[in-house]
């Protein structure tokens, strides 16, 4: 009798604990839910919110996610409704361009992450796109094609090409932020945006060669006189604000000649800091989501 007591026993303390584990793993979910529920909120608000025109594609280049501007964009050029399951690209009907579109995509789906520039001539309105692939382990499962408007900074560059005045309203009122370097990488001009965008005045950096006091990890990227020899080249950096706080940006640095000289590389600066922030989220609740996943397949065997 005094065994099957303490048998007896020793099963409920094995239930208690059970059960104080199972409430403990099932107030984890309900918190891990929550956290997933806020991230997605505010990546979505992050995504709809931007300039920017964001798409996502499946492995066999369906859309099947798009923010607003996006979709105002597409139907703006091709007077349709623009809904996911479709392959926007392919009905403009410009046989050229499909090829074109299909070969960057094809890129991306095989894992390669990069920047294309392209024009619409008929509007002269100048586009450039990141396209990054989207992996599940080593497996390319589609890809994201993030589109901007670079037609300020394509105007700008043609205009230091014509002249050698920095004090052009066209820079002074840029809303893109404008470092203008020397042969000897020394700078030579930012614009105000630059300041509003980092804090460093002209008065802090002008005259400055490597390291600039907004550098991070060059050797990373590569040094100016390399970017001055290659032609344009797009990087997203992490750089260190006058504060002391680090943001990131999209920059691009194209040399300019004149007679086959180098005069002086421009560089034009736009923030990404929300979209780097958007993407650290994403890959966060991802992660949390196949936790919780985990938490979810642990509690249906225990029960």
């Amino acid at each position: 009798m005094q065994y099957i007591e303490k048998d007896l026993e020793k099963k409920i303390k094995e239930l208690k604990t059970r059960l104080e584990n199972e409430t403990e793993d099932k107030i984890r979910l309900l918190e891990e839910l929550e956290e997933l529920r806020r991230i997605r909120t505010y990546y979505y608000t992050l995504m709809q919110n931007t300039e920017d025109y964001i798409l996502i594609c499946d492995s066999n280049g369906v859309s099947q996610a798009f923010n607003a501007k996006y979709k105002q964009r597409g139907e703006e050029l091709l007077n349709i409704e623009i809904k996911p399951g479709m392959q926007t690209h392919k009905l403009s009907g410009n046989a050229e361009a499909i090829k074109y579109w299909d070969s960057l995509q094809e890129r991306a789906l095989k894992g390669e992450q990069f920047i294309a520039e392209y024009c619409d001539d008929e509007r002269d309105i100048y586009f450039e796109t990141l396209f990054s692939p989207i992996k599940e382990g080593e497996k390319v499962t589609g890809f994201t094609e993030i589109t901007r408007n670079i037609t300020a900074r394509k105007r700008i560059e043609k205009a230091l090409q014509e002249s050698d005045s920095f004090s052009s309203s066209l820079l002074e009122f840029s809303p893109t932020a404008i470092v203008v370097y020397n042969p000897d990488t020394s700078v030579r001009y930012v614009n105000p945006f630059f300041e509003k965008l980092t804090g460093f005045s002209s008065r802090d950096v002008l005259g400055l060669k490597l390291p600039y006091p907004w550098s991070v990890d060059d050797a990373k990227y590569g040094s100016i006189e390399k970017r001055q020899k290659d032609g344009v080249k797009s990087s997203e950096r992490e750089y260190r604000k006058k504060s002391g706080e680090h943001a990131w940006a999209e920059i691009d640095v194209t040399p300019i000649y004149k007679d086959g000289e180098l005069v002086y590389s421009l560089g034009t600066w736009i923030d990404i800091s929300d979209r780097k922030n958007a993407e650290q989220e994403k890959e966060k609740l991802h992660k949390q989501l196949q936790q919780a996943q985990k938490m979810e397949a642990i509690g249906n065997l225990a029960g």
